[in-house]
């Protein structure tokens, strides 16, 4: 590999023939090139290996295949790490694509910092397959607002980075910085991001925003795990429950946990709208436990600070009583469904 390169791409591929090449074309065309990818199939059933290896085979300077027995997203991750030789590295999920010139602006901006950034955000967009329209990703005015007056800081300085989307694609880290901290993905559950948004936020220092790059986030395709709705939402408890233990037992102050809890309170209502009747019982269930096992003095600051309406305090409060079971009856879920993803989108934008 070439050492004299700043940026390694890490590309974990399971299952994505359908989307691969363009992923992968969009990382060729990049208008600066100083950069490697390392294309980790995670066991693949479908083309996809094939087509990541035509593209190292193309391209033997810059693009690498790695091949492993199936672990998940989060596995996957980890050993591009293990890859990475580069002073930065970002991740990219294969069923998405890096908008035109991101490279070139994001090292540019890199090159005129004299102390470097631990995290670089970046404003991706998103993709819309039952529409093929265009729009903002969700928190991007969210970002622009932190750092309206500043062009460094850190979620210390500006606790609202805690609120944003747990998104590690959105942005590109030092590698210095993840080592210095033992970071690592989280394995053999689902919603990867959660547990890395909060731990790598707490310890940074130094963040910088670089606007129109980053990458292109497909939705409406059928693949996202955000669209499933199968048993991998009660994936949300255990990812949850070592997020909340980590940070009380490192001594967080009740700002920072407020805002774990928003986006578990978040991530748990829109859960119940979409779960099947298999499973939902059981997560209203985990979700009763989590909360109820939540000291209630840092319920009634989340409460406070996150200014939940009256609708949202007594889903909150039934979820936390023996009278959850009201809300387990799947034949309720109907009458439900629509107050709690109108709270999920309320709780979202506070």
């Amino acid at each position: 590999m070439n050492n004299d390169l700043k940026l390694t791409i890490v590309v974990p591929i399971y299952n994505v023939e359908q989307y691969l090449e363009q992923c992968l074309d969009s990382l060729v065309n990049q208008s600066n090139h100083d950069f490697k990818v390392i294309m980790v199939d995670d066991g693949s059933k479908d083309k996809s290996g094939e087509i990541a290896q035509k593209y190292a085979e193309k391209f033997p300077e810059r693009f690498f295949y790695v091949y492993k027995e199936n672990a998940g997203l989060g596995a996957a991750r980890n050993t591009g790490m293990e890859y990475c030789d580069t002073e930065y590295i970002e991740f990219l999920d294969s069923d998405d694509w890096l908008l035109p010139r991101t490279v070139e602006l994001v090292l540019d901006r890199l090159e005129r910092e004299v102390e470097k950034p631990e995290i670089v955000f970046m404003t991706p967009v998103v993709y819309d397959m039952s529409n093929c329209k265009f729009t903002e990703f969700a928190d991007n005015e969210e970002l622009r607002g932190i750092f309206e007056y500043t062009m460094v800081t850190n979620p210390q300085q500006s606790p609202k980075m805690f609120g944003l989307e747990a998104s590690v694609n959105r942005c590109i880290w030092s590698m210095e910085f993840l080592k210095k901290y033992e970071f690592s993905f989280p394995t053999g559950v689902k919603w990867e991001d959660v547990a890395p948004h909060f731990y790598s936020f707490y310890w940074a220092r130094r963040c910088i925003m670089v606007e129109n790059v980053g990458f292109c986030y497909r939705i409406n395709s059928g693949n996202q795990i955000t669209t499933s709705s199968d048993a991998g939402r009660l994936d949300i408890i255990p990812v949850f429950s070592k997020t909340l233990v980590y940070a009380i037992e490192n001594g967080w102050n009740e700002n920072e946990i407020s805002y774990i809890l928003r986006m578990f309170f978040t991530f748990a209502t829109w859960s119940m709208a979409v779960t099947k009747k298999e499973n939902y019982g059981e997560l209203v269930k985990k979700i009763h436990l989590y909360l109820k096992a939540v000291p209630k003095r840092y319920i009634n600051i989340f409460i406070k600070q996150r200014e939940l309406c009256r609708k949202e305090i007594i889903l909150l409060r039934l979820l936390r009583s023996s009278l959850y079971k009201v809300i387990c009856d799947y034949h309720r879920k109907e009458f439900i469904t629509k107050a709690v993803v109108k709270i999920g989108k309320n709780i979202r934008r506070k």
